[in-house]
């Protein structure tokens, strides 16, 4: 960066956190990330429900990626519909693993500032010593022991996932 540029806090932090669609699935901001995984999702819930065939995927790929993005795919298949390995490599139903794990990220974390105390001054120092101890006591040293679900709950007092937590965290990062 320029030192010579004269960016408080919050413009610097707006200037690199945009939210814009994009075509790929891997550079999209963490805002439409999940409409990338939406367009998947329901692609392949038809295809697999014998609503559609193979054939039909590229033109709905690009009426799906018009009316959630704004943007036009039509036989541009490399930025489309063939930009991922997973359906060419013939690999189904996992892309909203994808989005599913930030939602509990989100509600982790929310769980884990209850606890820790001015957790954002301890991120920002890089010290994270703490901030492991947490994800230890309350999440790896169980995950092998609970199923997502229960884990979840143990680690966020009786509270199974919500995905207000998600949403929260989105609209204190883009709507500052």
């Amino acid at each position: 960066f320029d030192p010579d540029l004269d960016l408080d806090q919050i413009d610097f932090f707006s200037s690199i956190n945009t939210v814009q669609p994009s075509y790929i699935r891997v550079d999209a901001d963490e805002v439409t990330y999940p409409i990338h995984i939406i367009v998947r999702y329901e692609i392949e819930k038809n295809l697999i429900n014998g609503d559609i065939e193979p054939e039909d995927m590229p033109s709905l790929w690009n009426e799906k990626m018009i009316k959630y993005l704004g943007i036009n795919t039509n036989r541009n298949y490399k930025d489309g519909i063939l930009q991922d390995i997973h359906w060419p490599g013939g690999q189904f139903g996992y892309f909203p693993c994808y989005t599913v794990g930030a939602i509990y990220a989100a509600q982790w974390f929310h769980f884990a500032s209850k606890d820790i105390d001015n957790i954002d001054q301890i991120i920002f120092s890089g010290n994270l010593e703490i901030i492991f101890e947490w994800l230890n006591k309350n999440i790896w040293s169980n995950g092998s022991k609970f199923e997502t679900p229960e884990l979840t709950k143990k680690a966020c007092k009786g509270e199974t996932l919500n995905v207000k937590y998600f949403k929260k965290h989105l609209e204190n990062r883009y709507l500052i």
